[in-house]
């Protein structure tokens, strides 16, 4: 028996339901809609903790950061080092914020394939932690060596 109307499947983006928790989709079943974006109505716990992590470490870089901004150091990105010209709340806020929003697309687009990389979107989670732990050692290493 053949479904009358339209394809659900073709829809892009999630319906309301989706962002009031309501939504069903929590993977990919099909084999060719992995090569696809796919926009989820729900998300596995798997990605809550490497999430919560990155959030938590950038919060720790923004702090070790100011840190060594007061005993001496610069700060060499320029869009991070405008914002700190405005204040240190927003040096903070903004540095949360595109944190934050890089993480929502990631996770939102985290079934889709980066074909040179060879690897899902959800994958970066894992090098983002790694990424902002190195950043956060690092730090460490510069309050110990020229500060304390």
């Amino acid at each position: 028996m053949r479904r009358g109307g339209a394809d659900r499947r073709r829809q892009r983006l999630p319906g309301i339901r989706a962002f009031l928790g309501h939504g069903r989709r929590s993977n990919v079943r099909r084999d060719s809609d992995r090569r696809r974006i796919i926009l989820l109505d729900r998300y596995g716990n798997a990605m809550l903790a490497p999430f919560v992590l990155i959030l938590v470490l950038s919060i720790t870089d923004a702090v070790l950061t100011l840190f060594l901004l007061d005993h001496g150091a610069v700060e060499l990105n320029p869009v991070m080092a405008y914002f700190l010209e405005k204040g240190r709340l927003s040096f903070i806020v903004v540095k949360y914020l595109l944190t934050a929003g890089a993480l929502l697309i990631v996770v939102m687009l985290n079934y889709a394939f980066i074909p040179f990389l060879n690897l899902c979107m959800r994958d970066l989670l894992s090098l983002f932690s790694a990424l902002f732990a190195a950043v956060i050692g690092w730090q460490i290493f510069l309050v110990i060596r020229y500060v304390l």
